[in-house]
């Protein structure tokens, strides 16, 4: 499930920033035995149930919400390289079968993730993506069918399966000589194709920013976030 539909597109990009003090979620986090990142996609996808919750009053019709998480690969294969080395894992919770409570939407994310990121079934993944290049009749299409059938693929196992992705980059390191000119860093991603809304994530010195960017006029989707943040007992700018 994603926002958008009925809601009224805005023609332009929008952002918003939170600001968390990094102590106040690594309390958090540690308090549940889990990682930043996985306390914030289980924050993300509260907010993304409350809000299906708003709008669909019929529970026969609530899709399943989906976060995409990408997966640093680098650490998995012990690699330096500067390209875009990642692959994704995706928590995901059936919203038909009731209301998941914060702690059962931490069970799936922690399970999701134990189970996909291993270096065999990043490996399995990897596979796959390149035997599928591999085959003969691909390599005969003509490059303008391939793409057309390179697109219908993405859209069909790719980000259009996800409501948004939550990407963290985790904490920025600087040289000390050079901290004194920096006030902060921000992690901005652009909007998916097929959805209104992606988030990305970084702790730079004692803050965590959140940013949101959406190219929706409404910041419903931020709102529903902040509130169970402080639902939680933790306090964002």
């Amino acid at each position: 499930w994603r926002l958008g539909g009925e809601d009224e597109p805005a023609g332009f990009l929008n952002l918003t920033c939170f600001t968390v003090p990094v102590e106040k979620i690594k309390e958090k986090s540690k308090e549940k035995n889990v990682t930043v990142t996985q306390y914030l996609c289980a924050v993300m996808m509260m907010a993304l149930q409350n809000l299906q919750k708003e709008r669909v009053k019929n529970i026969l019709k609530r899709k399943p919400i989906k976060v995409l998480i990408p997966v640093n690969l680098r650490k998995l294969f012990n690699s330096n390289t500067l390209r875009n080395f990642v692959l994704y894992t995706t928590p995901e919770i059936e919203t038909k079968l009731g209301q998941y409570s914060f702690d059962e939407i931490l069970k799936v994310i922690v399970c999701k993730m134990g189970q996909d990121i291993t270096e065999k079934q990043m490996v399995k993944k990897i596979t796959t993506n390149v035997e599928s290049e591999e085959m003969l009749a691909v390599k005969l299409l003509p490059l303008f069918i391939k793409n057309i059938v390179m697109k219908a693929v993405f859209d069909a196992v790719g980000e259009r399966t996800a409501c948004l992705s939550l990407s963290n980059l985790g904490k920025i390191q600087v040289p000390e000589n050079m901290q004194k000119y920096i006030e902060r860093f921000d992690f901005i991603l652009g909007v998916q194709a097929s959805a209104p809304y992606n988030c990305g994530v970084l702790a730079y010195n004692d803050t965590i920013y959140i940013n949101f960017i959406r190219n929706l006029k409404q910041p419903y989707l931020e709102m529903a976030f902040h509130q169970v943040l402080m639902e939680l007992g933790i306090q964002a700018t």
